[in-house]
């Protein structure tokens, strides 16, 4: 039979350790082993998830993103050291663990952990992974502080500080406010990395049936995957695009990272169809109209490419 989810997780470790060692080709045995390890754990435990949008796929997608982010970073500071690559990674795969319900060791019979206080919930017969929607985070952050507790390179705490990062809306703490740090990054690799999926605008249906059940789409006052669809540019320059622009620096380094950022766009902008003012989506091109850097500064160059393209040149 064919498995096509195990074709995807080989696949992508393949994918993974080789970009590891594109990055650090001096890397020791260790470090190889290790990131063998977590992503082998991260996404065979995903495999067990059942929530319509937050799955396997997402995660994968995310931390593909999150590779391109610290390429790109790398290019640019060149001061990424092999374990703290591998920890930002981890977070990258394990940032979404916590949905997956009988993943902690305190959880039993319909009743589940939501945080280091040893508070529970118990859901529905019928519920999903979904209902573990506001506690996700924290138990993502319990998961990785237990799996690799004893891990002799897996540091448990590192990889949780990368988990905690990815709150969503973001807290308004001072801590939640930095754009360059790993956390950050790791941040900016789960909203890239879902809102550049190639797929994103027929997802956005699931993620609508993760709304339904969890009381999201009430809540927001959302009838449809449609009224998803017609926020999205809003939502996205409002709670999106304040925590993503370093990220989008480094992804403009690269040509795999431009294409995240055509994809990103062209979602955001598919039905409206203009940027507004005043909005670089290529950071590391400062003179683009209608973007510019300062109001009196001189269009001296012209999109390099059609912002409506899904592809770049």
């Amino acid at each position: 039979m064919f498995d096509a989810q195990q074709t995807i997780v080989d696949a992508f470790m393949a994918h993974l350790k080789r970009a590891f060692h594109e990055a650090f080709p001096e890397a020791s045995p260790e470090l190889d082993a290790a990131l063998e390890r977590a992503a082998r754990t991260a996404l065979e435990t995903l495999g067990n998830c059942d929530c319509a949008y937050h799955d396997l796929e997402h995660t994968v997608l995310v931390t593909d993103a999150g590779l391109s982010i610290l390429r790109g970073r790398q290019i640019r500071l060149g001061d990424l050291e092999p374990d703290e690559w591998l920890h930002a990674v981890a977070g990258m795969l394990f940032h979404d663990i916590g949905y997956i319900r009988g993943l902690l060791r305190d959880d039993h019979d319909g009743s589940y952990v939501t945080d280091a206080m040893g508070h529970r919930v118990t859901t529905h017969a019928t519920a999903t992974d979904a209902a573990m929607t506001p506690y996700h985070v924290a138990r993502g952050c319990l998961y990785v502080r237990e799996r690799f507790a004893g891990d002799p390179v897996l540091d448990g705490a590192r990889i949780a500080e990368h988990v905690a990062m990815t709150q969503f809306p973001v807290p308004a703490a001072p801590k939640f406010q930095d754009l360059g740090g790993l956390p950050a990054l790791v941040r900016a690799a789960d909203l890239i990395g879902q809102m550049a999926d190639p797929a994103y605008p027929i997802k956005q249906a699931r993620l609508f049936t993760e709304f339904q059940e969890t009381g999201e789409a009430d809540r927001l006052g959302l009838e449809s995957a449609a009224d998803l669809r017609g926020r999205f540019p809003t939502f996205f320059y409002a709670q999106v695009y304040p925590y993503i622009s370093t990220a989008l620096e480094y992804l403009s380094l690269t040509r795999d990272g431009r294409q995240w950022s055509a994809n990103l766009y062209r979602h955001v902008h598919r039905d409206a169809g203009t940027l507004p003012e005043r909005v670089n989506p290529w950071p590391g091109i400062t003179a683009l109209q209608p973007w510019r850097a300062r109001d009196d500064a001189p269009v001296t160059a012209e999109l390099p490419f059609d912002s409506s393209a899904a592809t770049v040149s």
